[in-house]
């Protein structure tokens, strides 16, 4: 955004295109961000007549906008601009176009748009759909706000591989996060933690930790933000003159005492292109709204130094000690503010030099340096920890709304990254590690096992050794194991698989493949358990249910492996009503096996799949909540399913799991 004393308001016209979308438009300025060049249509697509070319850099004016209907016209972004450049006129990509100066709209304008006006007003200042049902929400609770948005400097995906850079992006765990299960949002990668030890390397003090990709994405997306205290992070710091009047200040600073000092913050506003708001709100919680030793000019003597006839409205300098005030004058007397002109528009250009200068305009900006016009790389950011922001912005809404100025026509520039995802959400919380600390096969410990390598040949057993017991233990005591124990050996290569789920959901798989030789002392066919068939397909059973299934297992696929095992064997599948079934196994289905003389039937439980229909959904969801609601029962495999935490009952625990699923925050184990 072009940083402006003064932004004239401008009108919308409302702009109707044939196949294209209307749009509420706003005269923006911004410049060709094509290093090669920009051709300039005749209308909106590549096949339309070229009417001019634009070098790198050149300034163009925004007069409208049309939106296709896909990107075959030549554009990724599916949005044309109608441009003005000198004497060229025509269309271009917004792709390639860097908005610097999104136009203005009075307040009353933005009240009063209807909802269909505030969609293309949406459109017009490039806002994605997936920003829209959030920034509708706040723009009816506040229809004076205004919402402008920014292109990103970087793509997505450039930003989020800058921001994953080692110690730039950090996530605090204290020993409460660790019961807490926060270690799920952190960097398992090598460079930030051991398997083989638990441990995460501490980037910063004991308690600050390298964040994972996911949970940077997380908070570096905007749309996550967009409420009602979160949105405070994107407040435009700058200075627009339509909106952040003095009677706005006065509303913040209303006492006697700041009477005479309101022009001195529209005069730093006006000279440093600040926010007086910003300002303003600064001093009221800094200094209070009554004179006081920092701003009074009256503050006498201190450790030797006198300090009347000095001010300081910003708290500027004013660092932790026995007396934090006097440090703060200090800074003061040497600064030569001695008058409380110099003091608040002084402190301003000091507030503004680090920062806001630099393009770093908004608390966002501060922490996710992607601003279009920022003078420095992602690099220069004010803090480390990823969610820095969330508290102060809650604390900028509480504050704004004791000061009766949330629903005044605050600017808040949100930014927009090409190529951003359809959304993001935090990692499953949780201990990460999968890895197992030792494995022994019949109290023998595997010879040069590592938690490192998943795959073990144990050789040969004689004919006689039917079985073995298998004893894991894992690196992490929150860790669980399947498919240890005493295990089943047939004829033949015997594959078998210990699945090791981490506390937050992460599985790794250790498989281990062991050869029973074949019986050479008699010609008995070798009999091929019910049991064998089902530990060597991993299907865990206990006499009565089968489960253990990935979700979408069809019947022919169970079919066929039944069969691989035992190729005389044979198998039914029917419905819970004795139905033959086919397609997509389901809870309540039946199975039966039979093999060599001997013959069982078991039930298919899918956990998650409380209605029988072989799906996780919101039906699913349905039947929980009617079941803890007592509108509704569940018996049998249908009350197993629902026990996605394996707890003896039903609770809002194996709700909430459920929720998460379908939110695709978390995974439901099916062993």
């Amino acid at each position: 955004m072009k940083k402006h004393k003064k932004i004239s308001s401008l009108l919308f016209a409302l702009f109707i295109f044939c196949s294209y979308t209307s749009v509420f438009s706003a005269t923006q300025k911004g410049y060709v961000d094509a290093t090669n060049g920009l051709n300039v249509r005749k209308d909106a697509g590549t096949t339309y007549s070229k009417v001019g070319t634009l070098s790198f850099k050149t300034e163009v004016n925004i007069i409208s906008t049309k939106s296709t209907a896909d990107s075959s016209t030549g554009c990724p972004t599916k949005v044309w601009y109608y441009i003005t450049s000198g004497n060229i006129s025509g269309y271009v990509c917004s792709q390639y176009i860097i908005i610097t100066d999104t136009g203005e709209v009075s307040s009353s304008e933005m009240a009063s748009m209807t909802d269909k006006e505030f969609e293309e007003y949406l459109t017009n200042q490039g806002f994605p759909t997936s920003y829209w049902d959030k920034l509708k929400t706040l723009h009816k609770a506040h229809p004076n706000w205004v919402f402008k948005a920014v292109k990103a400097k970087y793509t997505w995906a450039n930003a989020l591989d800058q921001e994953n850079a080692s110690g730039r992006s950090l996530y605090q765990v204290t020993s409460t996060g660790v019961k807490n299960g926060l270690q799920g949002y952190l960097n398992t990668g090598s460079s930030y933690y051991n398997y083989a030890t638990d441990k995460f390397v501490a980037k910063d003090g004991s308690t600050w930790f390298q964040a994972n990709e996911q949970t940077i994405a997380y908070y570096m997306d905007p749309r996550n933000f967009l409420t009602e205290s979160g949105i405070f992070m994107f407040e435009d710091l700058t200075y627009y003159e339509s909106y952040q009047t003095s009677d706005v200040v006065k509303k913040i600073l209303y006492t006697d005492f700041y009477n005479n000092y309101i022009k001195y913050y529209i005069e730093a506003a006006q000279k440093h292109n600040v926010s007086p708001v910003y300002l303003a709100a600064l001093s009221r919680q800094e200094v209070g709204l009554e004179s006081g030793t920092a701003t009074s000019g009256k503050a006498g003597t201190y450790n030797g130094v006198n300090y009347d006839g000095y001010y300081n409205f910003y708290n500027i300098g004013a660092t932790s000690g026995s007396n934090p005030v006097y440090n703060g004058l200090a800074y003061s007397k040497n600064a030569g503010w001695n008058t409380q002109q110099k003091a608040i528009v002084g402190g301003a250009e000091w507030i503004v030099d680090g920062y806001i200068s630099k393009g770093q305009y908004t608390r966002y900006f501060q922490k996710w340096n992607t601003s279009p016009t920022t003078t420095t790389g992602v690099w220069h950011q004010y803090m480390t920890d990823i969610k820095a922001l969330v508290s102060p912005s809650a604390t900028t809404s509480a504050s704004y709304n004791s000061m009766g100025i949330s629903n005044e026509a605050l600017v808040f520039s949100i930014p927009v990254y090409i190529g951003m995802p359809t959304k993001t959400s935090l990692p499953a919380t949780g201990n990460p590690n999968n890895w197992l600390k030792s494995l022994k096969v019949d109290s023998k410990a595997i010879t040069n096992f590592s938690g490192s390598t998943t795959t073990y040949d144990l050789g040969e057993v004689e004919y006689e050794k039917s079985k073995i017991n298998i004893e894991a233990t894992t690196v992490n005591s929150n860790a669980s194991v399947d498919n240890d124990g005493n295990v089943n050996l047939n004829v033949g290569k015997n594959t078998i698989k210990i699945i090791v789920t981490a506390q937050n959901g992460a599985q790794r798989t250790y498989t281990l493949t062991i050869t029973r030789k074949q019986n050479l002392n008699n010609n008995v066919e070798e009999e091929i358990t019910i049991s064998n068939i089902l530990t060597n397909l991993s299907i865990k059973n206990n006499n009565s249910n089968i489960y253990g299934f990935k979700i979408g297992t069809t019947t022919s696929t169970l079919s066929e492996n039944v069969l691989k095992q035992n190729n005389k064997s044979n198998i039914k599948i029917t419905t819970d009503s004795g139905k033959a079934k086919t397609g997509a196994l389901a809870t309540g289905d039946k199975v039966t096996i039979t093999s060599n003389k001997e013959t069982k039937t078991f039930q298919v439980v899918i956990y998650g799949d409380l209605n029988g229909d072989g799906k996780i959904d919101a039906k699913d969801l349905l039947v929980m909540r009617k079941y803890l609601l007592k509108e509704k029962t569940l018996s049998g495999v249908y009350f197993e399913a629902a026990r996605l935490t394996r707890a003896s009952s039903i609770t809002a625990k194996d709700l909430l799991l459920l929720r998460k699923y379908l939110l695709g925050t978390m995974s439901i184990s099916q062993v």
